[in-house]
C-alpha cells in the first residue's frame, strides 16, 4: 500500500510542477522556478518563485486544494541589467569584444578599463562595481583561473549570487570543463569564442530573453498580445498553423534546423519556446517536431481567418439539435462547406473538451475523423456556452 501511495505522490506531484513550470510570462519570457520538498501529501511544500505578474498567471491556474500545498514568493525585478565583467589581462581582447557587444546591445557592462582611472582606487572601484551589478559574468581561461585578483572577485560574484543580488554567469573561453574550480564546475559554463553568435547567447541570458525577433518579416504585434503564450510560443505555433493542410496530427511536422533558420531564434530560445508547447507537441528523435491536432484549435483563431472555438459551438449546435444533421465528416462538410482545414479544427476543440465523440478509422484522411457524435456531454457543453 505504502509503495501505491509514493507511486500516486509522485506522479501527482510531476504532474502539478510540469504544469506550473510551462507557464511563462508573455513579456520577459521568464518561467517561474519550481522547487519541491517533501516525500508524501502530509510533508510537501512546493515553492514557486516568480515576479508579481507570473506568480499572478500561476495562481490562476492552480485550484483551491492544490494552493495549499505551494508557497508564493515574489522575485523583485532588478531592472535594466548591469554586468560586472571579470576578466584577465592575457585576455583583454576578447574581454574588450564581449564588454563592447553587450553595451552595443543595451547591457551597461562595468569594464575596469572604462571604469578605474588614474589615481582611482582598485578596491573601491572595484566595490562599487560589485554592489550595483545584476550580473556578475566572469571570463575563465587558463590564464585567468590561476590570477589571486579574479579568484577575489568570483568569491565576490559567488557571494553576490547567494543572497540574490546578482547571478553569477561564469562562461569559458579554450578552458575545459575538467579545468574549471571545483564551485564552478557543478554550474553551467557555456563556452564563448570570439565570434559573436556565442555572444549573443550570453546576451540572452543575461537579458532573460528566449526570442531573437524574427527575421525577414515584421510580426503582427496586435496578433501576438492576443496570445496567453509568449511571443517565442506564436511564433512557432504560427509556422505549423501555416504549413498544415488539415490540421490533423502531424501536418506541417518541421524539423528543429528549419524553426531555428526561419525564426532567427537561438536553439536555445527554440528550446524554451518548445516546452511552452509541450501539450501541443512531439519532438522525435531526429529532432523533427510534430503538433498534435490540438495545436491548431488552440491558435487557428490567432492565424486563420475562423475561430476553432466559435466554429466548435455553431458545430455542436448542429449535432445535438438538428435531428435530420449527418454525422459522418465527410458529409458534414459537404453540409457547411468549411473543408477539412476549418472543420478539423473545430473538432479537435470539442474532442479536447470532451464535448462529443468520434469514430476513428483508418483511411479517413484528410478528416480528422469519420463520425462526430453528439452525447450528454455536447448538450451540457453547449448550455455552459450560453450567455
Amino acid at each position: 500500500m505504502k509503495d501505491l501511495e509514493k507511486t500516486i505522490f509522485k506522479q501527482v506531484i510531476s504532474a502539478l510542477r510540469d504544469r506550473i513550470s510551462q507557464i511563462r510570462d508573455n513579456d520577459t519570457g521568464r518561467f517561474p522556478i519550481v522547487s519541491i520538498q517533501g516525500n508524501s501529501f502530509k510533508t510537501v511544500r512546493i515553492s514557486v518563485q516568480a515576479e508579481e505578474a507570473l506568480l499572478d498567471k500561476v495562481k490562476s491556474i492552480l485550484n483551491q486544494e492544490e494552493h495549499q500545498f505551494v508557497d508564493f514568493k515574489i522575485l523583485n525585478s532588478r531592472g535594466s541589467p548591469k554586468v560586472f565583467l571579470s576578466w584577465a589581462t592575457e585576455d583583454r581582447a576578447i574581454a574588450q569584444d564581449l564588454a563592447i557587444y553587450l553595451m552595443e546591445n543595451g547591457v551597461d557592462t562595468w569594464w575596469s578599463e572604462w571604469e578605474i582611472r588614474g589615481g582611482d582606487s582598485l578596491r573601491r572601484k572595484i566595490d562599487e562595481g560589485l554592489a550595483t551589478c545584476t550580473h556578475f559574468v566572469v571570463l575563465l581561461t587558463e590564464a585567468s583561473i590561476n590570477k589571486p585578483w579574479v579568484n577575489e572577485e568570483i568569491d565576490a560574484g559567488l557571494i553576490l549570487h547567494i543572497d540574490g543580488s546578482a547571478r553569477l554567469i561564469p562562461v569559458r573561453h579554450n578552458l575545459e570543463i575538467s579545468q574549471l574550480p571545483v564551485l564552478l564546475k557543478t554550474r553551467n559554463c557555456p563556452s564563448i569564442s570570439e565570434d559573436q553568435y556565442s555572444f549573443k547567447n550570453l546576451l540572452e541570458d543575461i537579458l532573460e530573453i528566449n526570442k531573437k525577433p524574427a527575421l525577414g518579416k515584421t510580426p503582427n504585434e496586435g496578433i501576438y498580445c492576443e496570445s496567453k503564450y509568449s511571443k517565442a510560443a506564436t511564433r512557432i505555433a504560427r509556422i505549423f498553423v501555416e504549413r498544415s493542410t488539415d490540421a490533423c496530427s502531424h501536418s506541417g511536422a518541421t524539423k528543429i534546423q528549419e524553426l531555428i533558420e526561419e525564426t532567427g531564434m537561438s536553439i536555445e530560445a527554440i528550446e524554451d519556446a518548445l516546452h511552452e508547447l509541450r501539450a501541443f507537441i512531439a519532438t522525435q528523435r531526429d529532432a523533427t517536431v510534430y503538433p498534435s491536432a490540438s495545436l491548431f484549435s488552440e491558435f487557428d483563431h490567432l492565424f486563420k481567418p475562423w475561430n476553432p472555438e466559435e466554429d466548435a459551438l455553431y458545430l455542436a449546435n448542429l449535432l445535438n439539435n438538428e435531428d435530420s444533421f449527418p454525422t459522418e465528416t465527410k458529409l458534414i462538410d459537404s453540409k457547411i462547406l468549411w473543408g477539412p482545414r476549418r472543420l478539423n479544427s473545430a473538432i479537435s476543440y470539442l474532442v479536447d473538451r470532451n464535448a462529443i465523440s468520434t469514430d476513428v478509422y483508418m483511411g479517413t484522411a484528410p478528416y480528422i475523423s469519420y463520425r462526430c457524435n453528439a452525447t450528454p456531454e455536447t448538450r451540457r457543453y453547449i448550455k455552459s456556452q450560453s450567455n
